[in-house]
């Protein structure tokens, strides 16, 4: 049982008359798209935590296979509440919650951000803030990343407007009446000087914003899992004996070989210990949260 547990399995045991006949062992499957996800969270700067109520050893095989690094296990729906309180108090910034299922609804609730997967239940969907018409995690990370471009997008048109308004609004004043032009004409601004000016200042707001027209969404990267061992032999060499891929992979040329492989690093040990990757880390080859 053991055994299945550490390679994120539930254990069912099967009894007749009274004694143990079998064990059924019964998997979640882990999303493709999760690693990804908590990859470029990561590279955000969000750090990612996992709440469930799995048993502490399933749960901290399925976080591995992820990224996840900070792992709450055995949770009830209250309980999760309470951790997300607890990271409130403890953290400086906003802490999201993610759920679909009827026991997240109360971290939901509590949670600054709250975000809902579409195919998630209802009352989950009705508690959260955000919900994700798509099935699919790496939303997550558009949302948040969308979410930045806009308000980034607000503090421009706000430092526009403040500018404009600054040299706009003495001259409608009458700054410039005792200013003399060499052609002895006073410079007074004429109403319809002061309407066209309005305008000019609301369609500069508008053509800002529809700047975020131009938005695209960030691409996933592919994420290595300590799982596919097959693929990686095959990506490496393209030997399908285990044998001499493991004796292959303890070479220089081998780990180079595996280096490039890794995205956005480059093929120095120096730059993978930077981006999050370590030669030998059994535990991921994704980037840890």
């Amino acid at each position: 049982e053991p055994l299945f547990r550490s390679c994120g399995q539930t254990v069912v045991m099967a009894a007749i008359d009274g004694k143990v006949s079998g064990m059924i062992a019964i998997a979640d499957t882990v999303r493709d798209e999760a690693a990804d996800a908590v990859m470029m969270m990561r590279n955000m700067g969000i750090e990612c935590a996992m709440l469930t109520g799995d048993n502490r050893i399933t749960a901290r095989a399925i976080a591995g296979k992820v990224g996840i690094g900070q792992v709450h296990a055995e949770l009830l729906p209250q309980h999760k509440e309470t951790k997300v309180k607890e990271l409130q108090a403890r953290k400086k910034g906003c802490v999201a919650f993610v759920g679909d299922g009827i026991n997240d609804s109360p971290a939901l609730a509590r949670a600054d951000v709250g975000i809902a997967i579409g195919s998630g239940t209802n009352i989950a969907m009705d508690s959260a803030d955000v919900v994700l018409v798509n099935d699919n995690l790496f939303d997550v990370v558009t949302a948040i990343d969308l979410s930045k471009a806009t308000v980034r997008r607000i503090h421009i048109n706000f430092f526009w407007a403040i500018i404009y308004n600054i040299v706009a609004i003495p001259i409608a004043a009458g700054v410039l009446l005792p200013v003399d032009t060499p052609s002895g004409h006073i410079l007074v601004l004429k109403p319809w000087m002061a309407s066209v000016a309005m305008a000019i200042s609301s369609v500069t707001v508008v053509m800002s914003s529809l700047f975020l027209k131009l938005y695209k969404k960030p691409k996933p990267r592919r994420a290595f899992l300590p799982n596919l061992p097959t693929k990686l032999k095959r990506a490496l060499s393209g030997s399908a004996a285990s044998g001499s891929s493991q004796r292959s992979a303890r070479s220089p040329n081998r780990r180079s070989a595996l280096y490039s492989l890794l995205p956005g690093a480059a093929n120095s040990e120096e730059s993978l210990h930077s981006n999050g990757y370590a030669p030998g880390n059994s535990t991921s080859l994704a980037s840890v949260a």
